[in-house]
């Protein structure tokens, strides 16, 4: 197929997929991963900034997040209407730092695929990649901890790799996160 059809393909599959999770997104179809919840329940009491760096669209992403988990809690949201370019390209990243006025080493990325890892490491991030049925099989050998899901205290994870000997407890945590950022100014 010529670069210029594919190029057009690949725009009319993306308007579509935008169309589809927008869809779902309104109508309630997509849940939150198990444990998911409790982690940003954790950080905020523990006084950590939240924050949403991703490619999808903020027509879908923020109604989303705020059915889920109540968009107000999280202090900047950049999306791809704001960083253009796919990741991984870390400008999401990038800008999501600029926006909280925090250096990389300050902020530790949470990612589930291959090009979110790349995304975060450009960046200056240290990244726990929590896998999913799609990313199971990707190369994560730069994270600096692989997860096969978040946890929760009766449904613990599987460490997948952890070259820092973080040793979460069974589930991603404030604690697992600030330790993973030691020696920065701020883990928030």
């Amino acid at each position: 197929m010529p670069e210029d059809e594919r190029e057009e393909l690949a725009s009319r599959l993306q308007a579509r997929k935008t169309e589809i999770f927008t869809e779902m997104a309104s109508r309630g179809e997509i849940e939150a991963r198990p444990g998911v919840s409790e982690l940003l329940d954790e950080l905020e009491d523990g006084g950590v900034r939240l924050a949403v760096a991703t490619t999808g669209t903020r027509k879908w992403v923020e109604p989303l997040l705020d059915r889920l988990f109540g968009l107000e809690r999280f202090e900047a949201v950049v999306a791809s209407d704001d960083a253009p370019d796919r990741k991984p390209d870390p400008s999401a990243h990038q800008l999501t730092l600029e926006r909280l006025g925090l250096e990389g080493s300050a902020a530790p990325g949470i990612e589930d695929s291959a090009n979110g890892l790349r995304a975060a490491k450009a960046a200056g991030l240290a990244c726990v990649v929590v896998v999913n049925d799609y990313t199971r099989e990707q190369d994560f050998h730069d994270a600096d901890l692989v997860l096969d899901g978040f946890g929760r205290p009766d449904a613990p994870v599987s460490v997948l790799a952890d070259p820092h000997r973080l040793d979460p407890p069974g589930r991603l945590d404030v604690d697992t996160l600030r330790r993973l950022t030691a020696g920065s100014d701020s883990a928030d």
